[in-house]
């Protein structure tokens, strides 16, 4: 305070004795000073406003938006005050518009969860918007993962579930509970669980309730949740979500009452799959069997609860039923009301393979390769579904048909295929790999890495492969063939491959120190008649690159005789004015 009095003190004491204009109390002009830095200091603070926090991505001409404010906060910058914790937790509480609280609430996360869980509870309380309350929630979830905060958090939840008006900040309150399963709070869920709510979201809660209660797991919520279940007066969501949470409690004492409701709620088979009780198998393969056409999509639950159940008795029914849905789904199979498939076949293709495998019975296979090759084009990624399933269960006997899935028309069964194959470690595969990469053949990269499973010594590649593959008028085809060359550490059994490698490596020096510059040029003259206009442009570039003279007349030739536009193009650009 002594330089503060020194400075603006004998300062504005000889300012005000030159104007003639008395103060008798000097602390007086000091205190109006400290005042007026105040006042510039705190136009920064009273800048957070909803304007800075209204748009919605962040950024625009003005500093202070509120991703900068919450990444200056993070970095301990200047916004970093209790004085802006006070204007953002106003805001968050007080604002009408949704988006500019959300974006408050991300400013005030970064305060840590020290200073923000409590407050963050205060308008969690309060709040009505559902996606406020989640974003609420997330970051609770967040600051939870510190066990330091976890049970400050818990009973915080619990008292939302309890006293809270706010059916979203229930629901969201429950749903933390599925993540972070704690049994303080099995008592109160059951209670949200049995109340029917009104109201078009009022059932949310008790939904989030019940799925709660089945990730904590307590055996004693069962005969409620069965209760719930068979009541056919509450929403059906709410009952296919007791349903999953008697299957996450896993206890078998619920079997019975799942078996009850499979017509009702398929999705029963799920649970009964999780809980593992053998008793669950002919029901579940007699509804399988039972199912009509027009409710097939119910069987990829079914499929999937055989095949965790493993018993021996489901791999016939389970393969009757992938013939029932290859065929149907030949079909032009729509509803009448709204014309969309009636049957969501590519989900059902994908579980029951999956199931198949994970029943692990060879006796599959023949049902599988018949599925694959009768799927209808339409169902883009479905083939795909069973390359694997094929070659896990029929070993190095499907070898000759996995290498024969290397020329399918969709190229993720040929990834697939290129997988299975590599992982097999079986050596006769290398060729017919190395051919899929020379015709262009599914994903490189799943390729190029099963090759590299497979390992040396790899065998010989057949001369006229190396050239197609050399030769290819596709770039990235010759980029990718001189790529699998080099790391099988290939060696060229004749002139013309070496010549066609280097010159795809752009490697013409060592053409030259070869001394194979005239074979090279008679390849190249070669190829400005070949029938692929592909290979007479490349041959074009490379002439037109190395700029011999005696090449300028066949050049013209090849243009006069097959008028390729592609290749006027280039001599137009080339700057050669012959």
């Amino acid at each position: 305070m002594y330089m503060f009095d020194k400075i603006f003190g004998e300062y504005y004491y000889h300012v005000i004795f030159c104007t003639k204009k008395r103060l008798k109390n000097i602390k007086f002009l000091k205190t109006i000073i400290i005042f007026f830095f105040f006042l510039i200091f705190s136009n920064i603070l009273l800048g957070i406003s909803p304007d800075k926090l209204r748009n919605n991505s962040g950024y625009n001409d003005s500093a202070g938006t509120y991703v900068d404010i919450g990444s200056d906060i993070q970095n301990s910058g200047k916004y970093k005050t209790d004085e802006t914790f006070k204007i953002l937790l106003n805001i968050l509480k007080s604002d009408e518009d949704q988006q500019v609280r959300e974006n408050a609430l991300y400013c005030l996360e970064k305060f840590g969860g020290k200073k923000v869980i409590k407050p963050l509870f205060e308008v969690l309380k309060i709040e009505k918007d559902s996606n406020v309350c989640s974003y609420i929630v997330s970051d609770l979830k967040d600051f939870a993962k510190n066990k330091m905060f976890r049970n400050d958090i818990v009973v915080r939840m619990m008292d939302i579930l309890k006293t809270s008006n706010s059916v979203a900040a229930k629901s969201e309150a429950a749903g933390f509970f599925k993540e972070f399963p704690d049994c303080r709070a099995k008592d109160i869920l059951l209670q949200l669980a049995k109340k029917k709510n009104e109201g078009d979201e009022g059932w949310f809660v008790q939904d989030s309730a019940i799925r709660a209660l089945g990730k904590i797991g307590d055996t004693s919520v069962i005969e409620s949740l069965v209760v719930i279940m068979e009541d056919k007066t509450e929403k059906i969501e709410v009952r296919i979500s007791c349903a999953d949470s008697l299957g996450e409690i896993g206890d078998k004492r619920a079997v019975d009452a799942l078996i009850q409701q499979l017509h009702d709620l398929p999705t029963a088979a799920s649970a009964l799959g999780k809980i593992g009780d053998k008793k669950a198998v002919m029901p579940l393969i007699k509804f399988l069997e039972e199912l009509e056409d027009e409710n097939v999509h119910s069987g990829g639950v079914i499929v999937s609860a055989l095949a965790d159940l493993k018993d021996s008795r489901v791999i016939e029914p389970v393969c009757a039923f992938l013939q029932k849905i290859v065929s149907l789904s030949l079909k032009k199979t729509y509803s009448e009301t709204t014309g969309v498939e009636t049957a969501p076949f590519s989900d059902l293709f994908k579980a029951t393979a999956e199931a198949l495998l994970k029943l692990g019975d060879p006796k599959a296979v023949p049902f599988l390769m018949h599925a694959l090759e009768n799927i209808p084009e339409k169902y883009i990624e479905a083939p795909s579904s069973f390359v694997t399933p094929i070659a896990k269960l029929g070993g190095n006997d499907v070898v000759p048909y996995l290498i024969k899935l290397l020329q399918h028309s969709d190229y993720n069964v040929v990834r697939e295929a290129s997988k299975n194959l590599g992982e097999s470690r079986i050596k006769e595969a290398f060729i017919p790999l190395f051919e899929s990469v020379v015709d262009g053949k599914g994903w490189f990269e799943e390729t190029a890495s099963a090759i590299k499973k497979l390992g040396p010594p790899f065998p010989p590649i057949p001369n006229d492969t190396v050239l197609r593959g050399l030769r290819s008028p596709e770039k990235n085809i010759r980029d990718n063939v001189i790529e699998i060359l080099n790391k099988i550490r290939w060696v060229a059994q004749d002139v013309e491959e070496k010549i066609y490698f280097l010159m795809d490596k752009e490697e013409f020096k060592k053409i030259s120190n070869l001394n194979l510059q005239i074979k090279m040029f008679e390849l190249l003259e070669r190829d400005l008649n070949d029938s692929d206009v592909g290979i007479r442009l490349h041959a074009v570039k490379i002439l037109i690159y190395l700029g011999r003279k005696e090449s300028e007349e066949k050049i013209i030739d090849t243009l006069n005789k097959y008028n390729d536009k592609e290749i006027a193009v280039i001599l137009v650009n080339c700057g050669n004015k012959n």
